[in-house]
């Protein structure tokens, strides 16, 4: 759909330095990219309370098993969302997946049934928004990558739906 429209971008490129008066940015590797809207993504660190506590990684993470979801070297202590190492985006629906799985595990702790307990396969949901009134739906696990499918006004209003009544039915766990 970039190219389709006119858009030009570039992936893997560590970006060294931006020169905003004559829009043009220099990867680490060398090259040069000229632009008219730069749209970049800033290295992703832990949070400041997880590297004071301890617990986390040289970069602020709680390596975390992306299973169970406790805390590497820590029993009894868990991690979701981004403040974890887990390989999956640092989002609301990845949190939302883990909590699902965390409470039960918890539950299950509680009451001395944790052989049931789920784990958690890195599931993730989100929406593509494409413009024109589409969009898409991503959906991802750690062993499938993203498929998603052709952008159509139906995941638009889906989206859009979800929107309004996120509210009242994800703090509420009922998706």
């Amino acid at each position: 759909m970039l190219v389709e429209r006119g858009i030009a971008y570039e992936t893997f490129f560590n970006t060294e330095s931006i020169d905003p008066v004559a829009k043009r940015v220099t990867s680490m590797e060398g090259s040069e990219i000229e632009y008219d809207l730069l749209v970049t993504i800033p290295p992703h660190r832990g949070s400041r309370v997880v590297e004071v506590s301890g617990l986390g990684d040289a970069r602020a993470w709680l390596p975390t098993d992306r299973k169970t979801l406790e805390v590497k070297g820590f029993p009894g202590i868990y991690g979701i969302g981004d403040a974890t190492d887990i390989p999956v985006s640092k989002s609301g629906s990845a949190a939302h997946f883990e909590a699902k799985v965390l409470a039960e595990r918890l539950k299950n702790q509680i009451r001395g049934t944790s052989h049931e307990s789920p784990t958690y396969d890195g599931h993730v949901l989100c929406f593509l928004k494409t413009g024109h009134g589409k969009a898409s739906q991503l959906m991802f696990d750690f062993a499938n990558p993203p498929a998603p499918p052709e952008p159509n006004a139906f995941h638009h209003y889906e989206k859009l739906v979800f929107n309004k009544v996120y509210g009242h039915i994800v703090p509420h766990g009922i998706v």
